[in-house]
């Protein structure tokens, strides 16, 4: 049986995106909503997806052969599931270091706990991901102004 959830969701979040592009309005709730479901996903599909699997995989390119060899859409993944956290963060030399080193202890503990394979070309491709997404969100704050604003549960209708 299909689910209509997934449908209504992406209905939701277009519609939303629409009326934020057309008022310039972005809501904190909307924007705190949306970081923890990603923040869980992530936690999921970092921690929980691959239970007893360990490996080891120390090749900085391996994503380049990954990409090459029919793998494509795991390499796309890695770098669009870490595009969200560039939105939050900017590009700099420290935030960059931050980010590097929390997907290296990401990977320690994959590897440790037998959670997925520790792969440095993983490291390479969500570190990406970090930089497209700080370069998204730049590029789209200096063309668009945006209003970021709270939902008022004290306003009086007329």
């Amino acid at each position: 049986m299909d689910s209509i959830y997934p449908n209504n969701n992406y209905y939701f979040f277009s519609l939303y995106f629409l009326l934020s592009f057309f008022t310039k309005k972005i809501y904190k709730e909307v924007i705190i909503g949306f970081y923890i479901l990603y923040f869980l996903v992530l936690i999921y599909l970092l921690f929980l997806k691959n239970i007893g699997i360990r490996g080891l995989e120390s090749n900085p390119l391996s994503f380049l052969s990954d990409f090459i060899n029919g793998d494509a859409i795991i390499v796309m993944l890695n770098i669009i599931m870490f595009i969200p956290l560039g939105w939050i963060l900017s590009l700099n030399k420290k935030h960059l270091g931050i980010v590097v080193l929390g997907i290296w202890l990401i990977e320690i503990a994959q590897y440790v706990f037998r959670l997925g394979i520790f792969d440095v070309g993983d490291i390479i491709a969500n570190a990406a991901g970090f930089v497209v997404g700080t370069i998204i969100m730049e590029s789209l704050f200096n063309k668009f102004s945006f209003e970021i604003t709270s939902f008022s549960l004290n306003k009086k209708i007329k």
